[in-house]
């Protein structure tokens, strides 16, 4: 039960990758081979926020033609899953202007945005009409902004977006 010269590490080799969750046991590899310090990245903030006049939050009790806000928390988990850190910011209405004011302070607070509801053709659907005008603008409140993709080819979800304001992706 002797440890050989180089069983462990190879001379040149990384101590770890490029996207590593640093560990408990880096640190003490670190420490070590002399890294007192290494270059890390911070959790990406993502907001996540919900559209739809018709969601309640999940605590609240039924109404006629509501439903609860589910899909939040499941983004903040899948983002948290990932290594993020969701920043939630609750259900929004079907208002174009509370729903960029929302844009707008994720924008100065996290790293990307993520939305659910208001993309399809409905009458309130306000991230559709938001992300038709980034698309014909080409800038969203004064940021170069470009629409990734418009659509995807699966059923249900196909009026999907993805867009980037600034160097942030929406």
């Amino acid at each position: 039960h002797v440890a050989q010269p180089g069983e462990e590490f190879r001379l040149g080799s990384a101590l770890a990758g490029p996207g590593t969750l640093i560990t408990p046991g880096h640190i003490a590899v670190f420490g070590t081979f002399g890294y007192a310090e290494v270059a890390v990245y911070a959790k990406p903030r993502i907001a996540v926020f919900a559209t739809g006049a018709e969601l309640l939050p999940v605590g609240a009790q039924l109404e006629p033609g509501r439903i609860r806000d589910s899909n939040s928390a499941m983004l903040a988990s899948l983002v948290a899953r990932s290594g993020g850190e969701p920043v939630l910011f609750g259900a929004l209405p079907d208002r174009l202007d509370q729903v960029t004011a929302a844009i707008d302070v994720a924008l100065t607070s996290c790293d990307g945005i993520m939305t659910t509801g208001g993309v399809s053709v409905g009458d309130y659907d306000v991230m559709a009409e938001l992300m038709h005008g980034i698309a014909e603008a080409g800038e969203y409140n004064r940021l170069p902004s470009r629409v990734l993709f418009s659509k995807v080819a699966m059923r249900p979800g196909s009026p999907t977006f993805a867009a980037m304001l600034g160097d942030k992706p929406l």
